[in-house]
């Protein structure tokens, strides 16, 4: 094959993708991990390329934009390096989450010519970036036909890639236009916004009243296919989180695409909602982020941003537990929203005990249970299943690294961020 060269691609660790697990699965099929390690690093590059490249982006340029459009170049970057292996070149034109991807601009009403400036300049970074590894990985006698052969099939297939965003556009436009969703997501994102559109009107063109006390939850299938998710009946479960959590109404349901959906439950009657939503069976692919119960109009705005929050931190730390507690999350959530000054934090804070390896965790569990117990050896060595003069040698040995006179409360949140967002310091080592 003419790009044998791409079976050599490698990136540095174990980047955390973001595009849907069956189309990482069928990547690492093709081309094994290397490579499809390396375009999800990529990727992450691609979508600051795009961003920096369209500086006048008419969309918000929010948390969920960004991960969306980074979501979407991984799809795209890892569908590429396939068709050069395969020779496949319309491989990007069958690859759903770019697709997806439309439709999300579509509704958020960023028009069609800036979203083919995204595409263009899509195509310049991964053309860039190959050229790169071909410098890197084939011998300077075999490098120009390399060059060519690669440049050739990268314009062959962007180029219909490009066409076909075009008219997918196109499609999801008319569609859009037409749907009862369109205005829901309107008036939602009024509502969060802080709009002046009267309370009352609101509630009645969506259907639900806005002056009741609201649980906001934000749904997600991160591991689903494309094509599974858009069948999945958002509407179900919530009616069913809504019985879960005692709730008199009728849910509020936005979808935002094929795998997440937007939640509020009206009213909720029982003392602690995540706790029942978490006591029963969910499918394993559902992830639900909870928000605290808030009232009127500016909880349902307020409620809405927890839910993402949560969500966020789902991402981070993969588990098979389906429901995941703003109330849980709320300070390491914040701290995290900055991650290259967390980890400035955690590396000041922790010094050695932040490495990544298995007995800087064991001495991170254990300060982290004596700073719990109040610095009580016995009540700590009790909580770890360990004799105590153990758990003296560990507090010698977590002296000699920090000293004697940390900062309990810095500490304590320096250990909580490495336990729930395991990647800080990994990218730190990587790097």
């Amino acid at each position: 094959m003419p790009h044998d060269w791409i079976l050599a691609l490698q990136a540095p660790g174990e980047p955390r993708g973001l595009s849907s697990l069956g189309l990482r699965r069928r990547a690492i099929a093709a081309l094994g991990r290397g490579p499809v390690d390396w375009g999800i690093a990529a990727s992450r590059n691609m979508a600051e390329y795009i961003l920096k490249s369209v500086p006048e982006w008419p969309g918000s340029r929010s948390e969920e934009e960004t991960e969306a459009l980074q979501r979407a170049v991984e799809a795209s970057l890892l569908d590429t390096v396939m068709a050069l292996h395969t020779g496949d070149l319309s491989l990007l034109c069958d690859s759903l989450e770019p697709v997806e991807n439309v439709a999300f601009f579509v509704q958020n009403e960023i028009p069609l010519g800036e979203v083919m400036r995204n595409v263009h300049a899509g195509e310049e970074f991964t053309t860039r970036s190959l050229l790169s590894e071909i410098e890197l990985h084939v011998s300077e006698g075999e490098r120009l036909p390399a060059v060519k052969a690669m440049m050739s099939d990268v314009v062959t297939a962007w180029s219909l890639f490009a066409r076909h965003v075009s008219l997918t556009y196109e499609r999801e436009a008319e569609r859009w236009a037409r749907s009862k969703d369109a205005l829901r997501m309107r008036i939602v994102e009024e509502i969060v916004e802080g709009s002046n559109r009267p309370p009352a009107n609101a509630s009645r063109d969506l259907g639900y009243a806005l002056e009741q006390p609201h649980l906001a939850l934000t749904l997600t299938l991160p591991t689903m296919a494309i094509e599974t998710a858009r069948a999945f009946d958002f509407a179900s479960v919530s009616a069913s989180i809504a019985r879960a959590c005692g709730s008199p109404h009728r849910p509020l349901v936005v979808r935002r695409g094929a795998a997440r959906c937007d939640v509020w439950i009206g009213s909720p009657r029982v003392p602690s909602p995540a706790e029942s939503i978490a006591g029963a069976p969910w499918p394993s692919e559902l992830r639900i982020a909870v928000s605290r119960v808030h009232p009127g109009a500016e909880g349902f705005r307020l409620g809405r941003l927890e839910a993402r929050a949560a969500s966020r931190m789902t991402q981070f730390v993969p588990t098979h537990h389906p429901v995941t507690d703003y109330a849980d999350v709320e300070l390491v959530s914040l701290l995290s929203m900055d991650l290259e000054r967390a980890r400035g934090f955690v590396s000041h804070t922790l010094g050695p005990l932040a490495e990544d390896d298995p007995r800087s965790s064991e001495l991170r569990e254990t300060l982290a249970t004596y700073i719990d117990t109040g610095g009580v050896i016995a009540d700590t060595a009790q909580r770890l299943y360990v004799h105590r003069n153990t758990i003296s040698y560990r507090l010698q040995q977590i002296e000699k690294s920090i000293g004697r006179s940390y900062d309990l409360a810095a500490t304590r949140t320096a250990i909580e961020l490495v336990r729930r967002v395991p990647q800080l310091m990994q990218r730190a080592k990587a790097a």
